[in-house]
């Protein structure tokens, strides 16, 4: 945590001209803020969608993500296996 903490920082500083908008919380239960405009992308590294415990979190996040995103706006993640990517991510980006 103190890491994330110390490269939050860093990444706040940098921003001078305020064009990200910085978040830190509870991935299982996060909502951006409703003054802020949509957005151009979302960005989810380091496998988070794979320490994820259940589909329900996944799904509720990917929701989320979707719905705070303009239209044709990117959602990138990264995943630590394709067997996650598989049986998880892919149903929710091309259900059958």
């Amino acid at each position: 945590i103190e890491q994330g903490q110390t490269k939050m920082a860093a990444a706040l500083t940098a921003d001078e001209n305020k064009r990200v908008h910085w978040a830190e919380g509870d991935i299982t239960d996060y909502t951006l803020p409703t003054d802020l405009p949509l957005l151009d992308a979302a960005i989810c590294m380091g496998n988070v969608l794979n320490h994820l415990p259940t589909l329900t979190l996944v799904e509720g996040l990917a929701n989320a993500t979707y719905t705070a995103l303009r239209p044709g706006g990117l959602f990138l993640f990264d995943t630590d296996e394709w067997q996650t990517f598989k049986r998880v991510i892919l149903p929710l980006i091309m259900p059958s």
